[in-house]
């Protein structure tokens, strides 16, 4: 019998067709995307990519075994076998993430913003000053100054005991700032990082005691205070003095 021809297109066809279908038979599976191709990853157990990140970067493995540390809760003693306040953290990271209005009503729930006969009773005392963290001494960011626009952020950083390291403040606020520590008020950033410290020392956290810049800041705080007491006495005299002139 002849041979059937067969045209040199169909051949080279079928001559590619094979070796595609020889290699994907070979080859991990692949997924095209458009006109491209790409490799799917194997897959890579937990445990074995924990192990990689403690190789790689044992610090930040560290830090977030640290984070994840769980806090016993504490009881209110006026309530009997009350449950903790809401806010209360259940975990390091939980407490780094508090709010102000958080922590200020944790500190009410407790009774340590005012002092009660249940204020001792529980292991640790905030040692909460109204006057020293009053919100009253917040900037009014309302106002601009010689057309600067106000609202630009307060940046801040902690160490790894979580103490305020530094501070910088934008044009408004240098001028608010400047206005304040000279009456020694505190800055919100300056107040939040004081009450996030004393709800440590409440529930038991280590390293939470009292640091260097925040007995710098109750000093300029009550001196700043007595300072205002003076010039009141005066003004109050003043006053007292003009009135008398037209007796």
């Amino acid at each position: 019998m002849g041979k059937t021809l067969v045209p040199l297109s169909e051949r080279r066809a079928s001559r590619v067709g094979g070796s595609v279908n020889s290699q994907s038979a070979n080859s991990p599976s692949h997924t095209s995307i458009g006109s491209s191709t790409t490799t799917q990853p194997s897959h890579i157990p937990s445990h074995a990519a924990n192990r990689i990140l403690r190789d790689r970067n044992p610090s930040l493995t560290h830090k977030i075994d640290q984070m994840r540390l769980t806090l016993a809760p504490i009881y209110p003693i006026h309530i009997p076998a009350g449950p903790p306040h809401e806010s209360y953290p259940r975990s390091v990271l939980h407490y780094w993430l508090l709010t102000e209005d958080e922590i200020d009503a944790f500190a009410r729930y407790y009774h340590q913003v005012e002092h009660t006969e249940y204020t001792s009773l529980y292991p640790a005392c905030m040692g909460w000053d109204k006057g020293f963290l009053s919100r009253g001494q917040d900037i009014d960011r309302s106002n601009s100054v010689s057309g600067v626009s106000s609202g630009t952020g307060e940046n801040i950083a902690f160490n790894d005991d979580g103490l305020m390291i530094g501070l910088g403040l934008g044009a408004v606020e240098d001028h608010y700032a400047e206005a304040r520590r000279r009456r020694g008020e505190l800055s919100a950033v300056e107040r939040l990082a004081i009450k996030r410290r004393m709800v440590g020392k409440f529930i038991g956290l280590r390293g939470c005691e009292t640091p260097m810049w925040e007995m710098r800041a109750k000093v300029r705080w009550l001196d700043g205070r007595v300072r205002r007491e003076i010039e009141d006495e005066r003004e109050r005299e003043s006053t007292f003095r003009r009135g008398r002139k037209w007796i």
